[in-house]
Formats: C-alpha cells, structure tokens, sequence
C-alpha cells in the first residue's frame, strides 16, 4: 500500500514538473545520501541497504544512485560513469533500480554476507524479500583511495551483471 501511494505521488509531481520521460530513479531523498567511510565492503552495503528499510510507519527512504556525488560515493570511478551517463541518455538501458531488481520497493528486512575478500576486493551478497518475492544481489566490491566501493552487481534471476548491461550495445533494427 505505502509503495502505490508513494508512486501516485511521484507520479503526480513528475506530471507537475515536466519530468515525464526521464529515466527511471530510485525514490529520492530530499538530500544526496553519501556513506560515511565504510570500514569494511558489508558495511558498505548495509548502509545502502538502509535506504530502503522504513525508518518509521509508513515512511519510506529511498536515494537517487544516479546522482553524481551518490554514484560516486557508491560506486567505483569506472562504473559511477558508466550510471551516470546512462541516465543522462534518450533512452537508458538501466530501466530498474539495481539494488533492489525492480522499480517499486517494500523491504523490511537485508541480510548481508561477506563471502569473500582480500585487500583489494571483495564480494557481498543481500538477500531480501521484496513485496513477498525473494531476491539475493551479489556486490564485486573494490578498494579505491582506501574506501569500499562497487564494482559490479550481479542478479541472481538475471545472468547479466550491471557493468555488461551498460556496456551493452543496443542492436539496431534494418
């Protein structure tokens, strides 16, 4: 119920600001999100995790990832460019919010696994249920300027990570 009100809303004030055909975001916060210095790459994901979960009744947090000082707070240099140009372009590929496989959202709780690291990388899984339906994202997570940041992301019900969708070329017509 809370993400059908929440979408009538955003729909409503997309209508009300001209922002019809622009892509698709993950609900937005009044302010950029930035993650402090997560000491370790489950923190990390954790924390982007919290935006999801509701912090009263009936509120929902959610941040736009495609945000350039977001991107670039989450995501590896590389990858951060790669998002934010595909939400700048006429029709992007990224149609669906990464974190969560999908466009609407009702989380009520993350499980975080470190399963495995080294200095330099790392890989994390979330598993969640999103409204009643199950779903494990795997994050590839490297070390840049001695902070964790993603790398990669990975579907459980999608063999396409979020790096090769982006990369992807559009096949064209004849």
């Amino acid at each position: 119920m809370r993400a059908a009100w929440f979408w009538t809303v955003v729909v409503a004030a997309a209508l009300a600001g001209g922002l019809m055909g622009s892509a698709p975001r993950a609900h937005a916060a009044p302010q950029a999100a930035k993650p402090a210095a997560a000491p370790s790459p489950e923190t990390l994901i954790r924390d982007l995790y919290a935006h999801y979960l509701d912090t009263a009744p009936d509120t929902v947090v959610g941040f736009d990832f495609t945000d350039p000082t977001v991107a670039n707070a989450y995501f590896d240099p590389a990858l951060a460019k790669l998002v934010i140009a595909d939400a700048k372009a006429s029709d992007p590929k990224l149609n669906f919010d990464p974190f969560i496989e999908g466009q609407d959202f009702e989380i009520k709780a993350v499980t975080t696994s470190l399963k495995a690291q080294t200095s330099t990388s790392a890989t994390v899984t979330a598993e969640f249920e999103n409204f009643e339906e199950k779903k494990t994202v795997t994050f590839k997570l490297t070390k840049v300027g001695g902070r964790w940041r993603i790398a990669d992301i990975q579907w459980e019900s999608n063999p396409q990570t979020l790096k090769a969708l982006l990369v992807a070329k559009k096949i064209q017509s004849p």
